[in-house]
């Protein structure tokens, strides 16, 4: 990753315009700002209520916090497997 990182910023040294970068991993989704770095770094997964009609419940890190720990009305999902979407609408609720 942090290979990556720096060949990112080499690339952007010298450049005027903002980059916001996107990396929907299987284990964590990350957001890197050109000039502050990585914003935001969470868990890939999202949970929904099911008795609310799917409504989101929580997601990131308060998603995995309660695995194991929630009725059978939330369904936790990990959007992504093996770096591949797997549930394109969780993925799409996770951006």
């Amino acid at each position: 990753m942090t290979n990556i990182l720096e060949k990112f910023k080499r690339f952007l040294k010298g450049t005027k315009r903002n980059y916001i970068v996107l990396d929907l991993g299987t284990a964590n989704t990350l957001v890197y700002i050109a000039g502050q770095g990585i914003v935001y770094n969470e868990t890939s997964m999202i949970a929904y209520d099911l008795s609310k009609n799917n409504q989101l419940f929580a997601l990131g890190h308060e998603a995995f916090e309660i695995i194991g720990k929630t009725n059978d009305n939330i369904k936790i999902i990990e959007p992504l497997v093996d770096g591949v979407i797997s549930d394109l609408d969780a993925a799409l609720d996770l951006l």
